[in-house]
């Protein structure tokens, strides 16, 4: 089978740790289906890691996402011939179908695209998303989405029916990684000069940064303590109006910003960490949540993203609009040992759920119900 994967919606904005995770997921999409080929539709130079993988070729149409007459010009006329003349058989298209085209679509909804674009898209991007997330969704004729509470969300608003939805869990690192003393004070000393810290791990927008230092400010103002935070992000490095926030902020020197998280050193930092927030409404990455919970660490993470993924584990949720909300949980886990151990108690089964080997396998599945449609 051709397989065509449109990533370019992945060069909107910066690079994140779930796009990252998206393009790990196809590396291994490819590495399991040897015999099927998988072309790469993407906008000029955007993979950091080049695919080494015999069965991808990566194919560049346009160069930059100029205007949304651009984007409609890429999705709905040059990107549509570029499957035809390769034979594609099946697209999955990351963040947006297209408007019309004949080849069955699995699209990837991730990070409620429709929603955090809106706060930081020009207005005329803002218009085009609101029309185009309806036709894109009902374009599709599957939908695959990272949690629950996106599968809600979207069968709410916008009418998609539950058996074109398929759930893809987060992954877990390595399941029998653990990290001795010696390494997680190592990571300590080389963070926050051997002090305990939140960590805030995962891709976050600049709105929801001063959010989570106003938060910061309440905890430390109340609670008079040396405790850190560790924001892990790989966005926040280009954002130059946090910076200068970050810069006449009180608290400046217990904040320590850290735009390389990935991978094993995401794992320490988590692992580490005397509690982790999840410090997104917005994004959906959960990788650093199920990271906390395998390692007895205290999860924080905004009640909209509440994943049914997460449903029976001991998780405290905040408000999405209340940072004083969010220095509350952050003061209870530092002041009642009890309730910090009962969140440490959390028995998680990374054995088969939470791997990506079983991401691969529901991708897998996802692919071959969107082929087995019939498109007139």
């Amino acid at each position: 089978m051709r397989i065509g994967i449109d990533i370019g919606i992945l060069s909107v904005g910066s690079s994140t740790l779930s796009s990252g995770f998206l393009l790990e997921i196809i590396r291994n999409l490819a590495a399991a289906s040897p015999n099927d080929e998988f072309y790469l539709f993407g906008i000029g130079r955007q993979i950091v890691q080049p695919f080494t993988e015999k069965n991808i070729v990566e194919k560049k149409i346009g160069t930059s996402i100029k205007s949304p007459v651009y984007w409609r010009w890429r999705q709905n006329i040059k990107l549509p011939l570029a499957l035809r003349k390769e034979k594609i058989d099946v697209l999955i298209s990351i963040g947006g179908a297209m408007v019309s085209n004949n080849i069955p679509q699995c699209l990837l909804y991730w990070d409620n695209w429709d929603q955090h674009l809106m706060p930081v898209a020009d207005k005329s991007f803002i218009s085009f998303f609101k029309k185009n997330i309806i036709r894109s969704l009902s374009n599709a004729e599957v939908v695959v989405v990272p949690d629950n509470a996106t599968q809600l969300r979207i069968q709410q608003e916008y009418s998609v029916g539950a058996d074109k939805i398929i759930c893809l869990p987060p992954v877990a690192s390595k399941q029998d990684q653990q990290f001795s003393d010696d390494v997680i004070n190592t990571v300590k000393k080389e963070f926050t000069k051997g002090k305990e810290y939140f960590v805030a791990a995962g891709d976050v927008l600049a709105e929801e940064l001063v959010f989570l230092l106003k938060a910061f400010s309440v905890f430390k103002k109340r609670m008079q303590t040396s405790m850190k935070m560790v924001i892990a992000s790989k966005n926040i490095a280009e954002d130059l109006s946090f910076s200068e926030k970050l810069n006449s902020y009180k608290y400046r020197d217990d904040v320590v910003l850290f735009s390389g998280p990935d991978g094993l050193k995401l794992a320490e930092l988590v692992a580490s960490a005397y509690a982790m927030i999840h410090p997104s409404a917005y994004f959906s990455f959960f990788n650093p949540v199920l990271i906390a919970l395998q390692h007895k660490v205290p999860a924080i993470c905004f009640e909209s993203l509440q994943s049914g993924v997460f449903s029976g584990y001991n998780l405290l949720t905040v408000q999405n609009d209340n940072y004083n909300d969010l220095a509350e949980k952050m003061m209870l886990i530092y002041r009642d040992e009890n309730l910090r151990n009962s969140m440490k108690a959390n028995e998680v089964d990374f054995t088969s759920e939470f791997t990506m080997d079983n991401v691969v396998q529901k991708l897998r599945e996802a692919i071959y119900m969107a082929a087995a449609s019939t498109r007139k």
